[in-house]
């Protein structure tokens, strides 16, 4: 199926490659072969991804406005600040809170590798939606990722081909 901005969609950002390459590996599995989720830009930083999630003009925000079934899930780093996504969330307008999710590495993602001892970033992203669609969140209770299982959860909820 085609790409369809009408339909329930989910726009997936990136504060740098590496999150797209974790990403690719997640969207290639099985879990999402129907599934509305459409990968968007790189956008070189975290204050960039700030930027898209908190500026009414954004190119983020300007989507979310003009489709009504689209939701943003925001890919970054942490770097070691456990209140970054907080603070970023506080200044998203409110009509959008509810149409915005966060992931991120506590530290940065190029480290994930090191917290989960496999390979390449593209096979990581794919055992990690395998672990989502098992429901087993073992892989996300690594020091590493643990604080985004609540954002998993509002994501399995509210998008089946996370569950």
């Amino acid at each position: 199926m085609g790409r369809n901005n009408y339909r329930e969609h989910l726009l997936v950002i990136f504060e740098d490659q590496a999150y797209k390459d974790y990403y690719l590996g997640f969207a290639n599995h099985a879990l999402f072969n129907d599934s509305q989720i459409y990968d968007g830009d790189i956008f070189g930083g975290w204050t960039k991804i700030q930027e898209q999630v908190n500026d009414e003009n954004s190119v983020t925000l300007e989507h979310l406005s003009r489709f009504e079934n689209a939701y943003v899930l925001a890919l970054l780093d942490c770097d070691k600040d456990i209140n970054r996504i907080d603070n970023i969330r506080r200044k998203i307008p409110n009509i959008y809170q509810d149409r915005i999710f966060f992931l991120s590495s506590f530290d940065e993602a190029e480290h994930l590798k090191d917290d989960l001892g496999q390979g390449k970033k593209e096979t990581i992203g794919y055992q990690l939606a395998q672990h989502c669609y098992d429901n087993d969140s073992s892989l996300w209770k690594v020091p590493m990722l643990n604080h985004n299982l609540p954002e998993i959860e509002k994501l399995k909820i509210k998008f089946k081909f996370f569950s």
